[in-house]
């Protein structure tokens, strides 16, 4: 292979973006073709028709939930709203305990970000680190993001069309990682909005106890954690509750809920479609 063939065949972020933004703006798949060289030519975006502005104010897109007010952002039109506290804090006295409901809270809280994720499990093959870390590459393609780790964990997300009485069908996205570790926003493909918007649905998704903190039998040292194996689980029905409770406030139907979820995810859904707590609370769901 000559220098020249090289260097067309050479992969540079600047040309993957470049060819992802010219995808995302509805161009034919032709016109994301490698550069002629290997530096890609500058993307020029059209902001008139690309630039997507986000409307976020405390007097508006203001939904009632069981524990309190909440306002979200706007965009394109949809509306999302992100790390609402649907449990209590899992630590201190309320470590290894079922869940309990969140504290309510008075006037309006902000629901604009990702709310904590469960800390990650230390073994010895999850030493506190990504294992796909390692793998440069792969890091590259994913842009992981653990976010940041707290055991007042218990955070789901909305993503809704409209705020009316439509009654959309609702999509409960449960995320993978083993059970050891993992978020709702670890990947950007966890982001709800684009499904939300391409399908006219409500998209959901949370984020629970993992690891020791969710799974570690403890029934040995006294009845009072007879549910200690299983609080992970119970953290997602307890949010399944919640959406029954609270998701026709967000133009969803608590009467046409699907739980689906990927790899360790895909395990959280077998597992619910067996739990009698869970009765009710969903009505699909896919792995």
């Amino acid at each position: 292979m000559t220098e020249s063939a090289q260097a067309k065949k050479k992969l540079t972020r600047r040309s993957l973006l470049g060819g992802a933004l010219t995808l995302g703006g509805g161009a034919a798949l032709s016109t994301a073709a490698a550069p002629t060289s290997a530096f890609a030519a500058p993307v020029v975006m059209d902001r008139e028709k690309k630039f997507h502005p986000i409307v976020a104010s405390s007097t508006q897109n203001i939904v009632e939930t069981d524990s309190g007010k909440v306002y979200g952002y706007a965009r394109d039109g949809v509306i999302g709203y992100r790390g609402i506290p649907y449990g209590g804090d899992t630590s201190g006295k309320n470590r290894f305990m079922p869940p309990t409901k969140p504290t309510p809270w008075t006037g309006v809280r902000s629901a604009l970000y990702w709310g904590w994720v469960s800390p990650i499990t230390q073994n010895a093959t999850w030493d506190g680190r990504r294992a796909q870390w390692a793998h440069d590459d792969e890091s590259f393609m994913f842009e992981w993001d653990d976010g940041a780790p707290s055991e007042d964990c218990l955070r789901i997300n909305v993503w809704t069309p409209g705020l009316d009485n439509k009654k959309r069908a609702v999509m409960f996205w449960i995320h993978g990682g083993g059970m050891v570790s993992g978020s709702d926003n670890e990947l950007r493909a966890y982001d709800g909005e684009n499904l939300a918007r391409s399908q006219d649905v409500v998209v959901v998704s949370i984020n629970h106890r993992l690891g020791v903190l969710g799974f570690l039998n403890l029934m040995e040292y006294g009845d009072q954690y007879a549910s200690s194996p299983n609080v992970s689980m119970l953290d997602i029905i307890q949010a399944l509750g919640w959406v029954k409770t609270n998701i026709a406030n967000f133009g969803g139907d608590p009467g046409r809920v699907m739980i689906f979820g990927q790899s360790g995810g895909g395990s959280k859904v077998g597992t619910i479609m067996g739990m009698p707590a869970a009765k009710g609370l969903f009505h699909r769901a896919s792995i």
